[in-house]
């Protein structure tokens, strides 16, 4: 059986655009779909759950990694079961092909970045 939530974390929970419900007794959070979609599409472009939760505003050293490994587990089988069809939703106000070309662009900055050091220091001819 899962922790139960105290009533000023419930609160705090519920308060989150990412829940849906809390169910205090039981210790169950039930999560807003466009999070899930959002924390899906996140992992297709390389992002970490933890990050995608804490920036929801759900630490998961609060709420538990294991409630996050089990939450992503079962939306990343959902997501294959509906065939992986995106749907807009309000944690991404960019499409997935927008979010990936920011990260090959930011990663592209990087790899530069340090081909450039490389080369200052004279280990790139």
């Amino acid at each position: 059986m899962s922790k139960s939530f105290s009533p000023d974390m419930a609160a705090y929970l519920q308060s989150l655009p990412a829940v849906d419900d809390v169910d205090c007794a039981r210790g169950r959070i039930s999560y807003a779909d466009a999070f899930k979609r959002h924390v899906v599409a996140g992992l297709a472009l390389g992002y970490r759950p933890s990050e995608m939760f804490r920036t929801a505003g759900l630490d998961p050293r609060i709420i538990g990694e294991k409630r996050v490994e089990r939450a992503v587990s079962h939306w990343r089988h959902d997501w294959d079961l509906r065939g992986g069809r995106f749907v807009e939703n309000a944690f991404a106000k960019q499409s997935p092909f927008d979010l990936l070309a920011q990260r090959v662009d930011s990663l592209e900055a990087r790899v530069a970045s340090l081909e450039d050091t490389l080369t200052t220091k004279g280990m790139v001819g």
